[in-house]
């Protein structure tokens, strides 16, 4: 949660990225590592430390 004066345009915040050119080469490994990082969430193996604690 954010208070209002925290929260900024998304106009103003993605203003600050560049527009780059990315090569399909790329753009092919970057899915490669999502999809091999990717997994399902399994909510009954999560243990909430901060709760327990």
């Amino acid at each position: 949660m954010r208070y209002p004066y925290e929260v900024r345009s998304e106009q103003e915040y993605f203003d600050e990225i560049q527009n780059v050119k990315v090569t399909k080469d790329m753009l092919d490994l970057a899915k490669h590592i999502v999809n091999q990082k990717s997994g399902r969430l399994e909510p009954d193996k999560f243990e909430d430390q901060y709760e327990t604690a």
